[in-house]
């Protein structure tokens, strides 16, 4: 074969990688569109968790016995300091106490019954608070 006729065989075999190529690619960018466009849902996990805390969107409505039943299955700083937000009277009289006896107390326990915090300036204890 001639130099010229390899030349012709390459450039032939090279156009016809560059087509599998570009209809790799066309491809590919097809599946990732239409994965896009498709509405994307929460792990069933992350659903039952939501479902099991519904309870709080109905927190004011709860008869105090219920708010106790939920606070004795659900405690947790999460909820704590929803509770101080949402309804303090709640949080004075059943929460605050269960903290204040707390052994050992976080940040957020600190924060939530307002002890001094400047402790929390040192460098070693600064260093110690997680996100």
């Amino acid at each position: 074969m001639t130099m010229e006729g390899q030349r012709f065989n390459q450039k032939q075999s090279c156009s016809r990688s560059v087509a599998r190529d570009t209809a790799k690619a066309r491809s590919f960018a097809r599946a990732r569109a239409a994965a896009s466009a498709r509405p994307r849902s929460r792990s069933s996990a992350a659903n039952k968790t939501l479902a099991e805390f519904s309870f709080l969107l109905r927190w004011p409505s709860l008869k105090p016995q219920e708010k106790l039943e939920k606070y004795s299955k659900y405690a947790c700083h999460e909820l704590n300091f929803f509770l101080f937000q949402k309804d303090r009277d709640f949080f004075m009289k059943v929460v605050l106490p269960y903290i204040q006896n707390k052994k050992d107390k976080t940040f957020l326990d600190h924060w939530l019954i307002g002890s001094d915090l400047s402790g929390y300036l040192q460098p070693w204890a600064f260093s110690r608070l997680n996100v």
